[in-house]
C-alpha cells in the first residue's frame, strides 16, 4: 500500500515541478568542500580520480523512514538522503549505518523534552528509487546527510519541502567516536543535533529558511 502511495506522490511531485530532487542541492554550502576544510577550487579528486578518472559524486536514498504520531506537529513522515556519507570515497554508506541513524533519531525524537510526539521506524526498498522519494509531499521532513573529515564530523540539512526556501537547518557536528569504531555511539551526536534543530524550529513555528 505504501509503495503505491509513493508512486502516486512521485507523479504529483513531477507535475508540480519537483522532479526527483529539491530545487537546490541539500549540501547548499558545498558538502565536499566543507568536509575537506577547503575552498571548492582547492578540492582534489578522490576515489577513482587516483587512476586518472574522476567519478562524479552520487546521491543515495535510504529505505528507512520514520512516522511521527501524537502532538501538534507539522511533519508525519521523515526520510533520508545520503549526499556524501562516505567522503572522501565515492559510493553509498553501509545499510546498517542508515538503519542505525533512523532508529537513533526515532529515539531522540521520542525522548526530547521539547517534542511531544513518538516515532517509529519502517523500511520500504522502493524509497531507494529517486522517483519514489517524498521530496515535495506535505507533512514530510527531508533529511540530507553527509560526513566530513579532518576532523571527523557529521553534517545534515533539514527540509520542509523541495524548494530552496524550505531548507530550515544546516549543521555539522563533531564525531569523537568514529563511525567505523562504534556506529551507534557515533550517530548519536548526529541525531541529538537533528532533534534539537527540529525542536527549535517547532518552538519558533518556522520551518523555512526565513520566517
Amino acid at each position: 500500500m505504501l509503495t503505491v502511495g509513493l508512486m502516486i506522490v512521485a507523479g504529483l511531485a513531477a507535475f508540480a515541478g519537483c522532479k526527483g530532487e529539491p530545487a537546490a542541492d541539500p549540501g547548499v554550502q558545498g558538502v565536499e568542500a566543507q568536509a575537506q576544510g577547503a575552498e571548492p577550487d582547492q578540492e582534489e579528486p578522490t576515489g577513482a580520480a587516483t587512476s586518472g578518472e574522476v567519478e562524479e559524486r552520487k546521491h543515495y536514498y535510504s529505505p528507512y523512514y520514520l512516522t511521527l504520531t501524537g502532538g501538534d506537529f507539522v511533519f508525519r513522515t521523515v526520510t533520508f538522503q545520503d549526499v556524501g556519507m562516505k567522503q572522501p570515497e565515492p559510493g553509498p554508506m553501509a545499510p546498517e549505518v542508515l538503519e542505525t541513524i533512523a532508529h537513533s533519531l526515532a529515539e531522540k525524537f521520542t525522548e526530547h523534552e521539547g517534542l511531544t510526539f513518538s516515532s517509529q521506524v519502517f523500511v520500504d526498498r522502493a524509497l531507494e528509487d529517486p522517483n519514489n522519494h517524498l521530496f515535495c509531499e506535505s507533512e514530510h521532513l527531508y533529511v540530507a546527510l553527509w560526513r566530513g573529515y579532518s576532523p571527523d564530523r557529521w553534517g545534515y540539512s533539514l527540509w520542509s519541502g523541495c524548494a530552496e526556501e524550505h531548507q530550515f537547518a544546516w549543521e555539522e557536528v563533531l564525531d569523537p567516536v568514529g563511525v567505523d569504531k562504534d556506529v551507534k555511539g557515533s550517530v548519536e551526536y548526529l541525531t541529538e543535533s537533528i532533534a534539537e534543530s527540529v525542536s527549535k524550529a517547532s518552538e519558533a513555528k518556522c520551518f523555512l529558511a526565513n520566517c
